[in-house]
């Protein structure tokens, strides 16, 4: 009940969100380029997104840690982190390195490159980790769709130009002008 009651909390986080006009505030007093400001955007969309994910993934070890002993009955880790920090005994086992590892984690999940090199243990992981993936590739796929588009009008004057000559080729075809002609219209 209490851990409900935590996760309700955290809903409130989501009020945040609201916070946009304060964005569309900003983003009006500067002179960036729209094309650099939407793909900063996309940045920081990422890097909020993977802290998010790597959170719900540091939230699951923290919430699944037994006692002293790390180990269950069977001699098998309790969860992820124990797993993690049992294969790499060098690494120091701090709130900032799960966290670290965890980010990792969130990144690679959002990319779909994979889960890095941390280990599904228990149900619980593997329903965060399932719901990450899910929401990562939505997510994945919005940004790349949208710095497509972006970066793709990075260069309207071009794109005008090769527009222009397309139309002169068809009509200059169509109207069976000579070639020499055809070559001075386009020059």
């Amino acid at each position: 009940a209490v851990r409900m009651v935590r996760l309700l909390r955290l809903i409130r986080i989501f009020r945040i969100l609201r916070g946009s006009r304060i964005f569309s505030r900003l983003e009006s007093s500067i002179s960036s380029p729209h094309s650099t400001m939407t793909l900063a955007k996309f940045i920081a969309l990422v890097i909020v997104a993977g802290h998010w994910v790597a959170c719900m993934w540091g939230l699951t070890a923290r919430t699944q840690a037994g006692e002293a002993d790390r180990d269950d009955e069977f001699g098998h880790p309790r969860n992820w982190a124990d797993q993690w920090f049992d294969d790499h005994p060098w690494a120091e086992r701090t709130l900032w390195s799960e966290y670290a590892i965890a980010f990792e984690f969130g990144f690679c999940t959002i990319t779909s490159v994979g889960f890095g090199d941390v280990t599904l243990i228990t149900t619980a992981e593997v329903v965060i980790a399932t719901a990450s993936v899910i929401l990562g590739a939505f997510l994945w796929a919005y940004l790349i769709g949208n710095a497509c588009a972006v970066l793709s009008a990075l260069d309207a004057d071009a794109s005008r130009e090769n527009q222009l000559m397309d139309d002169l080729n068809k009509f200059t075809r169509a109207r069976r002008f000579p070639e020499e002609f055809r070559k001075r219209l386009r020059a």
